[in-house]
């Protein structure tokens, strides 16, 4: 079978059964997309949905990463809620992050350092090299902080990109673009959320083909 994009996405959030993520991930995955990645599933006809649908199975994926990060927050030091509570934050419009991976995509992808041995960056890492350049554009002494719905949509591809490299030969060429495509998949998931509720959204059957290839290749 395909690996799913959004299945893989709500199981990484939640502890749920896998089946949960797959019935309310099939659901979303008869309309027709176009755009990105060209034609995939252009020419398909739409079949009826029910409204507001795929927007209601991102909001349950929201859901499931709140609690997670619930959870997470209790785990952490408290002295460091308390710095991060103090500082003055300022909240960026999805258009200025989009700006600034625009401006990440257009540089040399360069390895990060781990215990001495290089590794390819992350979309940790991306966060963080896009959070710090939006640093410097922020007016004043306040932090930049993302929206909600801007900064779940990130850290869901992350945790789906987590759940694929699992299955994906280390090092592969397959690996490797998996890697370069995190920047292009960000931007598209931050512009289309029906990239994590449609099956036939033409980035997502493109990143479950590259998936499906890297076990073997």
């Amino acid at each position: 079978g395909g690996i799913s994009a959004g299945r893989r996405a709500s199981d990484a959030a939640g502890d749920g059964p896998r089946a949960t993520g797959r019935r309310a991930s099939d659901n979303e995955g008869s309309g027709a997309t176009g755009g990105y990645g060209g034609g995939a599933g252009g020419n398909a006809p739409a079949g009826p949905a029910p409204e507001g649908g795929g927007e209601d199975t991102f909001q349950v994926m929201r859901q499931l990463l709140a609690g997670r990060r619930q959870l997470l927050g209790k785990l952490g030091s408290e002295r460091e809620r308390e710095r991060e509570s103090n500082e003055p934050t300022q909240i960026v419009s999805t258009a200025d992050v989009q700006s600034a991976l625009g401006n990440l995509q257009a540089r040399a992808a360069s390895p990060v350092m781990d215990k001495g041995t290089p590794v390819m960056r992350n979309v940790g890492h991306l966060k963080q090299d896009m959070m710090a350049m939006l640093r410097q554009s922020t007016p004043g002494q306040a932090a930049p902080a993302l929206a909600e719905e801007d900064g779940d949509a990130i850290d869901l591809v992350g945790m789906l990109y987590d759940s694929i490299l699992k299955d994906v030969k280390p090092n592969s060429p397959a690996a490797a673009l998996l890697s370069k495509l995190q920047v292009p998949l960000l931007r598209v998931a931050l512009q289309d959320k029906g990239f994590f509720t449609k099956q036939e959204h033409p980035a997502r059957m493109m990143l479950n083909t590259i998936a499906e290839t890297g076990v073997h290749w």
